[in-house]
């Protein structure tokens, strides 16, 4: 089990790099967060999701990542992108908790990426 879960992480960390440099030819996705305070009022979107995977509330802010996505704003990929990366980060237990496996996360992403008609072969 160790391994197929090491194996998902790798892919969810090699997918997110190859979407920065194929869709936003940088090394990283960065989620601009100077820019997004800049041109909307109020609170950012990304905050809200930060804070609650900040407060293990993944499902929650899943959820919330997809009312926010719009494939007419490239800016929800990079979003996107992030907030796997970000999620990969915690621990199979701490995943678990949450009830979510690495597979549902890649499964996330791959919703994100069709949503933005981004594919990538053998990904």
């Amino acid at each position: 089990m160790f391994i197929k879960q090491d194996w998902l992480m790798r892919q969810i960390d090699i997918l997110t790099v190859l979407i920065a440099r194929i869709v936003f030819d940088k090394g990283e996705v960065q989620y601009d967060l100077m820019e997004e305070e800049g041109e909307r009022q109020g609170e950012p979107p990304h905050r809200e999701l930060w804070e609650l995977l900040a407060r293990h509330k993944l499902g929650t802010a899943e959820n919330r990542l997809f009312e926010l996505l719009n494939p007419e704003d490239e800016r929800g990929l990079a979003l996107a992108v992030e907030f796997y990366r970000r999620a990969n980060t915690f621990s199979d237990d701490e995943l678990a908790m949450q009830g979510f496996t690495r597979d549902e996360l890649l499964d996330g992403l791959h919703d994100a990426m069709k949503i933005y008609g981004v594919e990538i072969p053998g990904f």
